[in-house]
């Protein structure tokens, strides 16, 4: 019989399965398999048979290699769901605003820890700091912490500017006050500057007047906010760096590549190393970037291909976000790719994937934002093209350009080119 420790650590993948094989059997949709499939067929296959054959190059330690391979593929099926079992506007709506209340009340409790003062081990702070309050709420960590408020703040964003209804906006803004300020009180600085960046580059896709008005905004509130101050000071000291070098972050990075230079190409193998599975069945330390576990652990092979993966897929969500011409599903999904960039970034200095979670809410929103993006096309005739706006009244034509990013807070299914002496004109004339 499976004792209750079994039961607690089985569940929830138990649960994953389940969920991602009846998405796959009784949900599957030919369209957004096919872009799925179009996008990141080549990536997928390399990524995934790497791991196969990892699972084969060290027998005698199989164990350990197996339970690599489920840490680093197994929340992929997250995926599945998100793609086929949320197959309409309203049930993606739900989806999202239910994550978002998990992810709103994880910011209440962590401010509540900050404000009561709630004490966070040694290992979270500094030695240049003096402070040693951190929000962590009921994650495992700060860092971690900080990664989930990042993920999810640019969403409740997007929420915001497509809410219809007082009440909707006032609960979005709210959400978004909460996840904001709970993501400054996890100190994590990994995290701030992960989801900068993303938002930066998000700027910068929309309009690049956009991305130089921002970076004033990020800067500003460097200046004016105490905790972002402190940690970014620290950042920039000599103690810091001296700590960083000796046995911090900088020191585990470069022993995780001398490790990749016993076997440059494969590395040591899945599981062997910089993660979860490694100190279990090894006793190696976490490397504090997910990019050089995976280099140690499966050679320049395996990051090159992960990197390739992950790439593929940015570069694909975006391409067909900004040429959408549904207002609220263009708005939708810029914040949806900004936050799962945001992920993507702190993996560079923490091993965000190492947390089943943050692991599978990646996946589950990638999932989610390619049934968005793809939801009702036929890949043999439009596969390349967009979908028909709902907001656009049946039997008018729609132009086939993408709408500008200025247009975004603009209403839809109107034409912002022409005057409005004209737009009255054709809409006189469409109704003849």
């Amino acid at each position: 019989m499976l004792g209750l420790s079994t039961l607690a650590a089985l569940w929830d993948k138990g649960l994953l399965f389940i969920l991602a094989g009846s998405a796959l059997l009784f949900h599957f949709d030919k369209t957004k398999w096919h872009a799925l499939m179009h996008t990141l067929k080549w990536p997928l296959i390399l990524w995934i048979g790497l791991g196969i054959a990892h699972l084969f190059l060290d027998l005698p330690n199989f164990a350990a290699s197996f339970d690599g391979f489920r840490a680093v593929y197994f929340y992929m099926l997250a995926a599945l769901i998100g793609l086929f079992l949320f197959d309409d506007e309203a049930s993606s709506r739900r989806l999202l605003d239910l994550l978002l209340a998990v992810a709103t009340l994880a910011a209440i409790v962590g401010i509540g820890q900050y404000i009561v003062g709630v004490d966070v081990p040694a290992s979270w702070t500094d030695v240049s700091e003096k402070t040693s309050r951190r929000a962590f709420s009921f994650v495992v960590s700060p860092n971690v912490f900080g990664s989930y408020m990042a993920l999810f703040t640019p969403i409740a964003a997007g929420l915001l500017l497509i809410s219809k209804t007082s009440w909707g906006r006032l609960y979005y803004s709210i959400s978004f006050f909460l996840l904001g300020a709970g993501l400054i009180l996890s100190a994590s600085r990994g995290a701030w500057l992960a989801l900068a960046l993303s938002a930066l580059v998000t700027a910068f896709m929309l309009r690049r007047i956009y991305a130089l008005a921002l970076s004033s905004v990020f800067v500003l509130l460097t200046a004016i906010i105490p905790p972002i101050r402190r940690r970014i000071l620290a950042l920039i000291s000599p103690t810091y760096w001296e700590k960083s070098g000796s046995d911090g972050r900088i020191a585990r990075w470069t022993r995780a590549y001398h490790e990749m230079r016993f076997d440059p190409f494969f590395g040591k193998g899945l599981g062997h190393y910089g993660g979860a599975t490694g100190q279990r069945y090894f006793g190696t330390t976490y490397v504090d970037s997910y990019y050089f576990k995976t280099l140690a652990e499966t050679g320049l092979v395996g990051l090159g291909l992960l990197l390739y993966l992950l790439l593929t897929l940015l570069v694909a969500l975006w391409q067909k976000t900004l040429s959408q011409r549904n207002r609220s599903t263009k708005i939708l999904t810029i914040s949806l790719v900004t936050g799962l960039t945001a992920v993507l970034l702190h993996n560079a200095v923490e091993n965000i994937f190492e947390v089943p979670f943050m692991n599978a809410y990646f996946w589950l929103i990638v999932g989610l934002t390619f049934s968005m993006l793809w939801r009702g096309e036929d890949p043999a005739v439009r596969f390349t093209e967009d979908a028909p706006s709902k907001d656009t009244p049946s039997g008018h034509h729609q132009s086939s350009s993408p709408i500008q990013p200025s247009s975004l807070m603009q209403p839809p299914g109107q034409n912002h080119n022409m005057p409005p002496a004209t737009q009255l004109k054709a809409k006189v004339n469409g109704h003849a």
